[in-house]
């Protein structure tokens, strides 16, 4: 199975990560001009902001763990 895209935003989107449900797809974005934590539903759709991550250290990003 391949990469499928479920945002269509020309930002830097990635290191997504399952919520434990399953219903939604968390990912940093730096939309906006500043890093961003977004939850989003595995259609594209239910877009939300959870956090402003630009005040999390950048360990945070590479031990990222939804779980």
């Amino acid at each position: 199975m391949g990469t499928v895209g479920v945002t269509n935003d020309p930002a830097s989107d990635g290191l997504p990560g399952w919520s434990p449900d399953g219903q939604w797809l968390a990912f940093r974005s730096d939309r906006g001009g500043s890093w961003v934590i977004y939850a989003v539903r595995p259609d594209g759709t239910g877009l939300r902001k959870l956090i402003d991550a630009n005040v999390l250290e950048y360990w945070f990003f590479e031990k990222m763990d939804w779980r």
